[in-house]
């Protein structure tokens, strides 16, 4: 595949390499990542859905997903919600994704 990944690739990179619900990057903020953990949290206005908080490891390959898509889709300034993109929603682009692929 030549060229530039599609816009979405480095975000599915980093949901494989965390283990992350699309639901969990949506509601995910930059304070939630220190010592390079993820500590996913639930709260009453945003429940993931195991209902419970976790920590998660974010390996070489989360990190230079969450690197790359931040500087496209994400704030820039490291504040607040992590992935803020106006692009097309994660749910439609991922039966895209499916449907090309034959899965």
């Amino acid at each position: 595949m030549g060229g530039l990944p599609p816009y979405n690739w480095y975000v599915w990179r980093f949901l494989a390499n965390t283990g992350l619900r699309r639901s969990e990057l949506l509601n995910l903020d930059w304070s939630n990542i220190q010592d390079n953990t993820i500590h996913v949290v639930s709260t009453e206005a945003k429940r993931t859905k195991s209902v419970k908080w976790r920590p998660v490891p974010l390996s070489e390959g989360a990190q230079y997903a969450l690197n790359r898509f931040g500087k496209h889709f994400g704030n820039k300034k490291k504040t607040g919600l992590i992935y803020t993109s106006t692009a097309p929603s994660l749910s439609r682009a991922f039966s895209r994704v499916l449907k090309r692929s034959g899965i």
